[in-house]
């Protein structure tokens, strides 16, 4: 990978594999077989596969920035029982639906308004205000990572237990 020869200064190489493009490691290769060069130096192996991994995390981290991975828990305003308890009977009054998921309240209403809930509006209507952890874990349904990632955009508040 670029830079190899930064990171690996030792290294009679330029690159770690055959085909990298390198006349000076090819010409050294030879002379090595020739018996005209010895005692060349080789980076281990784990430690060039090390930095390459690190090389495919950076470009992974870099990516993963312009991702949106919802509304952060961390972020959210925390309500005690009895206010979760009035901001969801609020809610009903409003037609709105909130569920909550892991002590994490979430508004649903948007989403099902567009129709997209596999198992139809109702089951998620009757549910209306309630926790359903365990249905969204495996009672009803083990919801899939996609929907969980889903419902991190439909965040608005943690209950304080």
């Amino acid at each position: 990978y670029h830079n190899f020869h930064h990171e690996f200064p030792h290294d009679y190489r330029n690159g770690i594999h055959w085909w990298d493009y390198d006349p000076t490691k090819w010409f050294i290769y030879t002379m090595k077989m020739l018996g005209l060069a010895t005692n060349l130096n080789k980076f281990p192996t784990n430690e060039i596969r090390k930095g390459e991994i690190d090389m495919i995390e950076k470009k992974l981290h870099e990516e993963k920035q312009g991702i949106n991975y919802g509304i952060d828990i961390s972020t959210l305003p925390v309500w005690t029982k009895d206010e979760a308890e009035s901001e969801i009977e609020n809610a009903k009054k409003n037609k709105q639906v909130y569920i909550i998921i892991d002590n994490i309240v979430h508004d649903v209403t948007n989403f099902l308004a567009s129709n997209k809930h596999p198992g139809g509006k109702s089951i998620v209507i009757q549910r209306n205000g309630k926790d359903v952890t365990q249905d969204f874990n495996g009672i009803v349904y083990n919801h899939t990572n996609a929907a969980r990632n889903l419902m991190s955009h439909m965040r608005i508040a943690r209950i304080h237990i």
